[in-house]
């Protein structure tokens, strides 16, 4: 049998059930490795750029909206007037050369999101062009508005809550972490088809995530609500009640003692979800332990509950996930940092909140910057009686985290079993449930260490937005999309210098398609070496506690019929159709270009190589070419565009930079071929022939 290390979509089984309910939290670190991103010097601004026609535009689009009175940004940097912006342009140049500012974690091998803030590099070389010949204002009275306006979505104010009483936070903390229960009075289903935070301070709001609670929480939230004196209660990572990970000693009695080496013998608990899923699931189950129950262990304990026939009966019932019409809200609602956009979900969805039910709202208060009491408010836009909205399904993917210290570091917080001992067993039944031992992370590089899980998607329908997050030790991650039946991978988010200070939802520009049974996988890579945010370095585990890490992808996705329309965010889409040609939009092939009167033929060499882990590496040397993902399905511009990946005569995916990477091949000989192509998919010509290479892979197991 086949094994992908696969997990984990998590329904409701037995203690399992919430683990992903509330690990979330958007930590702190200090320490920031990217390298400066400079803009772009072969691009040459020969006029002098001035304020009101070239400059303006640039701060409406992307930053005027953080930093005007009231808003987060306000109290750092004022931009309500062109005079303050003017005053303030060396300031300005400094933070778009370094990249500090605007704020986009995405690289451009992710797809279009929407609300970029992001500069492209002409915008980048008009703000220093601007700044190197003293910051012109021109003609203020005329000054020119952006034709890229980031619209943002009308929440409209069908319920506001405040929280109940003013909290002031803990001054001996730099972070002060606190719950409160925000009750919408619900009584009768009702469905959130928006939502927006509004600070109380803005000076010490960092970020805010929303839990939807039920009506049988009401009475755990009752004992802890105000138990040390103040409004709320303190819940670093989560929503602070006792409902995610089991503590104590790894579980190893009962049903749970054979599900989860079963889990591991097949590649995960969403392996095991697919499998349940196919024909003839206990034989595939039948397969899995011969080749993995070396001792004959395993085969003991399924026989002891009355065989794999039963045990697959006892996870039908458990996972029962068949039905996703008109689902409860669970695990995360939404969540707010500086700069994001009030959250509109497409038209005629939201996300089911049931009679009784109201929200968690975990309040992230940074008290650097001063200390005052705040009394937040939450904004929900809300279904009309009239309204049947389909509900929202949310898909959160935790990858395990075992991260050892330096090899030159000697102290008892390096030993693993410690780590453990203070966070319980919720690291080895992540392992469990991505289908991983510790053998797998046995040798890794600890300033460098890669974690990964899949989850097979369990319905078909449309993503619309994605969430990414870890803790202070995190570089980078990704997640991808594995076709299940071609394995074409999509890159969903691509965030290639992690950044405590902003995370949040992105929102998908165009929805995109999973099918049941594809493959999410997220990676994520930590650096535990000696820092000014990790002086000590300790063995980490996963965790919700501020030293402890995280890798967890959300997904927030519409079941849907195959060849179903995808949703429309109809505020969103004009958005785009603002800023950009609707017309080039779709995804059809353009004529042939021919590049022969071109000043120089654009050229690429392909190279395939096995990869160290598991599939290839496909690597394209070009010249004379530029890839430019963010212009993908966009007017053609002469010397950019993207390649086209095609194995054995057959288009697997769309390449947007030089690396890609596939997860396997055929036995036997593959012919793998990349074409250029314009931004509007235009295969190039050059005398005659399209712009290509061709090698082949031989693979003999």
């Amino acid at each position: 049998m086949h094994q992908r290390k696969n997990a984990l979509f998590i329904p409701c089984l037995i203690i399992i059930a919430v683990l992903a309910t509330s690990w979330t939290v958007f930590a702190h670190g200090d320490d920031d490795d990217r390298p400066p991103a400079e803009p772009d010097t072969t691009i040459e601004i020969d006029f002098v750029p001035t304020y009101a026609e070239h400059i303006a535009p640039i701060m409406e689009a992307n930053c005027s909206g953080c930093h005007v009175e009231g808003e987060f940004g306000h109290d750092s940097f004022e931009m309500d007037t062109a005079e303050e912006i003017i005053a303030s342009a060396d300031d300005i140049g400094l933070v778009v050369t370094t990249g500090y500012m605007p704020p986009w974690s995405p690289s451009e091998l992710s797809p279009q999101f929407l609300y970029d803030r992001s500069l492209t590099d002409e915008e980048k070389a008009l703000i220093l062009a601007w700044v190197e010949n003293g910051a012109p204002s021109g003609d203020l009275t005329a000054t020119v508005a952006s034709d890229e306006v980031q619209i943002q979505p009308n929440v409209e104010a069908d319920l506001v809550i405040e929280m109940p009483e003013p909290y002031t936070p803990d001054g001996t903390l730099d972070d002060d972490y606190r719950c409160f229960m925000m009750d919408l009075g619900f009584e009768e289903d009702t469905y959130i088809t928006g939502y927006n935070v509004v600070p109380g301070s803005v000076i010490m709001a960092h970020h805010t995530i929303l839990y939807p609670g039920t009506e049988d929480m009401r009475a755990d939230v009752a004992t802890i609500d105000g138990a040390d004196g103040q409004p709320g209660w303190e819940c670093f990572g989560g929503n602070g009640l006792d409902n995610t990970l089991p503590s104590g000693d790894t579980p190893g009695g009962g049903m749970m003692g054979a599900i989860l080496p079963l889990m591991q013998a097949v590649g995960g608990m969403s392996e095991l979800q697919y499998i349940l899923t196919t024909e003839d699931p206990a034989s595939l189950i039948d397969e899995a332990i011969e080749e993995n129950d070396t001792d004959g262990t395993l085969r003991a304990q399924i026989d002891g509950f009355g065989g794999t026939a039963t045990i697959v009966q006892l996870l039908g019932q458990a996972f029962n996930n068949q039905d996703t019409t008109n689902q409860a809200a669970v695990g995360i609602l939404g969540s707010w940092v500086p700069g994001n956009v009030p959250a509109q979900f497409p038209d005629d969805t939201g996300l089911l909140i049931p009679t009784g039910g109201f929200i968690i709202m975990q309040m992230h208060y940074n008290t650097q910057a001063g200390i005052e009491a705040d009394q937040s408010q939450l904004v929900l836009d809300l279904a009309d009686d009239s309204e049947n909205p389909d509900s929202l399904r949310i898909l959160a993917i935790n990858a395990p985290v075992e991260i050892p210290c330096p090899a030159d570091i000697v102290s008892d917080e390096c030993n693993r079993d410690v780590a453990i001992a203070e966070t319980g067993n919720g690291s080895d039944l992540l392992l469990a449930l991505c289908g991983q031992t510790l053998d797998d992370y046995a040798n890794v590089d600890p300033e460098n260490v890669t974690t990964y899980c899949d989850m097979r998607v369990p319905t078909d329908g449309w993503a619309i937005s994605i969430m990414s997050h870890m803790h202070t030790l995190g570089k980078s991650t990704q997640t991808v999309l594995i076709d299940n039946e071609t394995g074409e991978e999509t890159i969903l988010i691509d965030i290639p210098f992690w950044d405590f200070d902003w995370q949040g939802d992105y929102w998908f520009a165009d929805p995109i398609w999973l099918n049941q049974g594809d493959i999410i996988r997220v990676f994520c890579t930590y650096d535990n070496g000696v820092s000014r945010s990790n002086p000590e370095p300790r063995y980490t585990v996963a965790g919700e506690g501020t030293n402890d890490e995280m890798c967890l992808n959300i997904v927030n996705m519409l079941p849907a019929d195959v060849g179903s329309a995808p949703p429309v965010t109809t505020v969103a889409q004009a958005s785009l159709d603002h800023s950009h040609d609707a017309s080039t939009d779709d995804h059809n092939h353009g004529a042939p270009i021919h590049v022969d009167d071109w000043q120089a033929t654009p050229t690429v060499s392909l190279t395939v190589t096995a990869d160290a882990m598991s599939g290839y590496n496909i690597f394209m040397d070009v010249e004379n070419f530029t890839f430019a993902p963010q212009n993908a399905s966009g007017t053609h511009i002469e010397g950019e565009g993207h390649a086209h990946l095609y194995i054995n005569g057959e288009k697997v995916a769309r390449v947007y930079g030089e690396w890609f990477h596939i997860t396997s091949l055929p036995i036997g000989t593959n012919t793998i071929t990349v074409t250029l192509n314009s931004n509007n998919h235009a295969d190039l010509y050059a005398n005659g022939e399209v712009i290509g290479d061709t090698v082949e892979v031989e693979v003999n197991e």
